[in-house]
């Protein structure tokens, strides 16, 4: 799931990247806002430290001789957004549920659930656009019949969730995916997002199943997608 933000230039002149929902042909600002996490080289604002002042009794570069001002330079971080869709269920590649994983649709709508999910999910990867969201704006959201949320379990507790949403063309898109902090790495990551793919094509008229994802984040993200049958599209470089 891609979800970036820009949150602006920390001192002296350096740009972080944090993550955000990204949509299927976004445009620039769109694609800076789903992944939550520090792009590779930014540095959080609280790590910055303001250089010692400088002895002026000292000689200086001449910066008519070309030679950079290296606190003037920008760091410049490079995110590839990776669109994969199926377009036949014969495309997955499923892998089958554990015995102590268990997956149910919240067949009630209530939108405080998908908020919950959303920031226990989603805290570790800095997922953020959405928790600034009205009540309002978030029943918008999650009570519309065109999204339909699942929530996975483990010996009593969440271990994940995915969220589907009902687009034209008999299009559906894998808007949130994602495994509890507690989840992860015990092999849950591919059945659940099985569960997904099979609930996906299972909605309807469904003819494409899609999903975006990109390199913040998590490292075995990309390659999940791909073994459960998934295929790259179109691939995209922001450079912020």
């Amino acid at each position: 799931m891609c979800e970036i933000s820009h949150i602006g230039r920390p001192y002296p002149s350096v740009r972080c990247l944090i993550p955000p929902y990204v949509s299927e042909s976004p445009n620039r600002r769109q694609v800076v806002l789903k992944y939550g996490v520090y792009a590779s080289g930014a540095t959080p604002l609280n790590e910055f430290k303001k250089p010692e002042k400088m002895d002026k009794s000292e000689p200086q570069q001449d910066e008519s001789q070309g030679v950079e001002n290296p606190a003037a330079e920008t760091v410049q971080n490079e995110v590839t957004v990776y669109y994969l869709e199926m377009l036949s269920p014969r495309q997955h590649q499923p892998k089958p549920l554990p015995e102590d994983l268990t997956v149910v649709e919240a067949q009630i709508r209530q939108a405080s659930v998908n908020r919950f999910l959303y920031q226990f999910v989603g805290a570790p990867w800095n997922w953020l656009d959405k928790l600034s969201w009205s009540d309002e704006r978030w029943c918008e959201y999650a009570e519309n019949p065109n999204l339909r949320t699942w929530i996975a379990y483990n010996r009593g507790s969440i271990s994940g969730y995915f969220e589907l949403q009902q687009q034209a063309e008999s299009t559906i898109e894998l808007k949130y995916f994602g495994l509890a902090p507690k989840a992860i790495g015990k092999g849950f990551g591919g059945a659940l997002l099985s569960c997904a793919i099979e609930s996906a094509w299972q909605w309807g008229d469904t003819r494409r199943v899609w999903v975006n994802t990109c390199t913040l984040d998590h490292q075995h993200a990309l390659a999940n997608y791909q073994s459960r049958g998934f295929e790259v599209f179109k691939t995209e470089t922001i450079v912020d």
